[in-house]
């Protein structure tokens, strides 16, 4: 009887963890974390349990609990594969590089399946590449590549490289095995090598089988542009003329909103320097949903924005295009607090996957110089080269209690500024319901 009672305690851990399994595999990791933790017993440690515990606190950036679950797993397994590479995952994430390689290399001398190799030789050559060892970030891409040579990640990874270098043509065919992660950079290749008539093609491809891809429409509205060609992507042919300017410090304290109480609240939430899949420099992000706080002045501030988006929608200027037709009937807002220091800022970018996008300011730093502290929006970003003499910009100088809206596919960027006060702010997204659960990484 104690056996099959034992059994029956197993079967029911094991069902936990494909419960977890699922609201992981649905973006909703908190919710996964939260039912592993409820069955974990501390008098009655299973391995399986810790390393997915451990994965889900890595992603929640939680990187000092993570390592507690991992070190009861190496009491447990000490020479455990995937115990390990949490190990060297968290490494990587806390800056220690030569450490997480350490750890890598320490799994490939095991002599391990052809699988886990190859995610061995990825993960190493992403830590090389961003530590500017090209060279050998490229020999281990392509170990990985001669165990999977069709593999997406792989390809994407060389390809990139390769753009990197400006060695556009030997990047294509690489790029060309990436799939989903990298096929639009076929048309930002093209741009740059005057490849019109294969741009064009692929253009079309885009517009026929995936016609809401921001990074698309951004390489599409800066070619049109430069080429002085008609843009024919139809999410948003002139995102720059959407952009949208506006204080609501009235309407806010209308509903006796107070934002000295919104940066308490702020305060209370999880922050991270410099978090490194964002552009943020010398400054904090939140991470997380801040708009899951159900605290009064995030509430109010939320609805408010919530009330001005639906403004906004009415008023697009451009009612063809499919930014304003294919409006998605069910919303999410996915918000964010960037506190910036003195020389902080933020390098140009896009919010891939969202529709619309904005900020409310919290905290302007006073006396600063002209455009210090800025927000720059253009159609120029990830390195296009110009082939005029410029490209279309406009500079907003913010205030406190300022709301700016955008469509997600605009490049934008905040100037750094040399006061030594605070620059806060709450940036967010407008997610279609079915691309938030989707949403993994928060590139901002």
């Amino acid at each position: 009887m104690g056996c099959v009672h034992k059994n029956n305690v197993m079967k029911d851990l094991d069902n936990e963890i494909i419960k977890a399994k699922s609201y992981e595999d649905k973006g909703e990791v908190y919710k996964s974390y939260k039912i592993l933790k409820k069955n974990f017993n501390n008098k009655k440690i299973n391995l399986v349990l810790l390393d997915r515990i451990s994965q889900n606190l890595i992603f929640l950036r939680r990187y000092d609990e993570a390592i507690n679950y991992i070190e009861l797993a190496q009491k447990i397994s000490p020479n455990n594969d995937a115990i390990i590479n949490n190990l060297a995952v968290i490494k990587k994430h806390q800056g220690k590089d030569e450490e997480a390689i350490e750890l890598f290399k320490k799994i490939l001398e095991k002599g391990n399946n052809s699988r886990n190799r190859f995610d061995i030789y990825n993960n190493i050559g992403i830590i090389l590449k961003d530590q500017g060892e090209l060279k050998t970030a490229k020999e281990n891409f392509n170990e990985s590549l001669k165990i999977e040579s069709d593999n997406e990640i792989a390809n994407y990874n060389i390809g990139n490289m390769l753009i990197n270098e400006k060695k556009f043509k030997q990047a294509i065919n690489y790029i060309k095995k990436s799939g989903e992660l990298g096929r639009h950079q076929l048309l930002e290749i093209y741009y740059e090598l005057n490849m019109i008539e294969e741009y064009k093609k692929e253009l079309n491809n885009f517009i026929m089988l995936n016609p809401y891809h921001n990074r698309v429409a951004a390489i599409s509205s800066f070619a049109s542009e430069q080429l002085d060609m008609d843009n024919d992507y139809p999410l948003c042919k002139n995102p720059l003329s959407e952009l949208k300017h506006l204080n609501i410090e009235k309407k806010l304290k209308a509903k006796k909103f107070e934002i000295n109480n919104l940066m308490k609240e702020i305060d209370s939430i999880n922050k991270i320097w410099e978090p490194d899949d964002t552009t943020t420099k010398n400054g904090y992000q939140t991470f997380g949903n801040i708009f899951d706080k159900k605290t009064k002045n995030i509430k109010i501030l939320k609805e408010k924005i919530t009330e001005e988006i639906n403004n906004y929608k009415e008023n697009i200027l451009n009612k063809n295009s499919y930014f304003y037709l294919k409006w998605p009937t069910k919303i999410s807002l996915y918000g964010w607090a960037v506190d910036l220091k003195s020389n902080g800022y933020q390098g140009s970018h896009i919010h891939v996957g969202s529709w619309l996008s904005g900020v409310f300011y919290i905290k302007i730093p006073q006396n600063m110089d002209l455009n210090e502290g800025s927000i720059e929006f253009s159609l120029k970003g990830f390195n296009y080269r110009l082939k005029k003499n410029k490209s279309l910009v406009k500079t907003i100088e913010p205030k406190k209690f300022d709301l700016v809206l955008f469509p997600s596919c605009l490049f934008h960027s905040t100037a750094p500024f040399s006061v030594s006060e605070n620059r806060i702010c709450i940036a967010f997204d407008m997610w279609p319901e079915e691309n938030i659960k989707k949403k993994t990484i928060f590139n901002k």
